[in-house]
């Protein structure tokens, strides 16, 4: 009695939605025990299409059956909220209060704090950079900067 063992791998592949044209091998012979599989996506904002085809070993090459075949959208979106949530000025300064979500991943961050003079109630067009804030607890998520430099009459910040 012979023994047969028949292993599978598969391959990922990724194409942006509604464009199958453009479907791009991302991964290939991935071990069949593999339960993820993470992607560097090339834009942001962009909707892929994810395939994941299960392909017999003694499957003939390049040979790819739908009915092997699984496949999810996901994408990428740029969110992070910043809300400033209070302005407090006196006679020599102003101190602005903002929130924002935990920061992910092992980058450097910081807050670049930018104001301009108000010009009928709205915000001028020229802006400046009033202080960098750097985030040192990455699960922080209350921030404020007192600026005290060169203050005049209304400024907007953002």
């Amino acid at each position: 009695m012979a023994v047969v063992s028949i292993k599978m791998a598969h391959g990922a592949y990724r194409y942006p939605d509604g464009h199958p044209e453009d479907k791009t091998k991302v991964a290939g012979d991935i071990p069949y025990n593999t339960r993820k599989y993470t992607d560097d996506v090339p834009d942001y904002d962009q909707k892929y299409v994810y395939q994941i085809y299960f392909v017999p070993t003694n499957s003939p090459s390049g040979k790819l059956l739908s009915s092997l075949m699984s496949s999810t959208s996901h994408s990428v979106q740029r969110s992070f909220p910043i809300n400033i949530t209070d302005v407090v000025s006196d006679k020599k300064s102003i101190t602005v209060k903002w929130q924002c979500p935990e920061f992910k991943g092992n980058e450097s961050y910081a807050f670049k704090l930018l104001r301009t003079e108000s010009k009928n109630g709205q915000p001028g067009d020229d802006w400046t950079e009033v202080a960098t804030v750097n985030v040192t607890d990455k699960g922080k998520t209350q921030y404020e900067y007192t600026d005290t430099r060169e203050l005049k009459l209304c400024p907007t910040y953002i």
